[in-house]
């Protein structure tokens, strides 16, 4: 019997098909849609359902974001959609329906089918959706993210850490240079802001936000799977302040969480000076 891997990405009523309300921000979506997509490409006579991206939330219009959190435009469709997806979930309900709605073990769940999912990516990310992003002067840049934006203040990290570590790799490289991704205000950022080897992008999306992440030598993180994806996608070194999931390898790729400190642990100095 044919199953159907569907990554649902709204609980409750909010999955319209073509359109959902609410539900998780983009990274976590990501984790449903790979599972499914991993499920569907690993186990027979399994057909990947599309998955419904196009969100409509009023939380980023309310903090005046730069991205409202859309998503649609970003993808192509890829697998069952339109009206047999809608006659599949909606009217035959059918019990063959696999649904990936829950986050699981994080990349835990996912890091031994890299390759599937960077295949995916390239199956369903529009090129426009990347193409301001400048993957050449990326590769020797360090990714500092600093998630403010929808965090109450207890999830943030503090601006005070971040700028102690870019410190303590600029005692190690002092020609180091930094790209910083946030939804924050320029105000709540100024002390990174200041510092001479920092830039400030944004690629006019989370997904490209995302790529570029990917792109860059190495990953100063949030506490968020925003920038874990990029790190995982890329396959990049990490260091966390705090991470409120499970750690994103399983192999030899350098990842530590450090607490309050900031000194730069030894193995990643190779990478800063590279």
């Amino acid at each position: 019997m044919k199953t159907y891997a569907y990554p649902k990405l709204s609980e409750g009523g909010g999955d319209y098909c073509w359109f959902r309300i609410g539900g998780p921000g983009l990274a976590n979506c990501l984790f449903f849609a790979a599972k499914a997509y991993i499920y569907a490409h690993t186990v027979p006579h399994t057909q990947f359902v599309d998955p419904t991206w196009r969100k409509f939330s009023i939380g980023p219009w309310l903090r005046k974001e730069k991205d409202k959190r859309i998503y649609g435009n970003l993808f192509y469709h890829h697998g069952i959609q339109g009206f047999r997806k809608f006659w599949i979930l909606k009217v035959s309900r059918k019990s063959n329906i696999v649904t990936f709605s829950k986050l699981g073990n994080y990349f835990h769940d996912i890091n031994q089918h890299h390759d599937l999912i960077i295949e995916m990516f390239e199956k369903i990310v529009r090129p426009k959706s990347i193409a301001k992003v400048d993957t050449a002067w990326l590769a020797d840049k360090i990714a500092i993210h600093v998630r403010l934006g929808d965090y109450i203040p207890q999830l943030r990290i503090s601006i005070e850490w971040y700028k102690q570590v870019i410190y303590n790799i600029l005692n190690i490289n002092p020609t180091a240079q930094f790209v910083l991704f946030s939804d924050g205000k320029d105000d709540e950022l100024v002390e990174l802001l200041t510092i001479d080897n920092l830039k400030r992008v944004f690629y006019g999306n989370a997904l490209a936000d995302i790529y570029a992440i990917s792109r860059c030598k190495m990953v100063i993180a949030s506490d968020s799977t925003f920038s874990a994806w990029g790190a995982f996608l890329g396959q990049k070194p990490i260091i966390f302040s705090r991470r409120g999931f499970p750690s994103l390898y399983s192999g030899d790729i350098l990842e530590a969480v450090l607490g309050e400190q900031t000194t730069i642990p030894d193995e990643f100095r190779a990478i800063i000076l590279r």
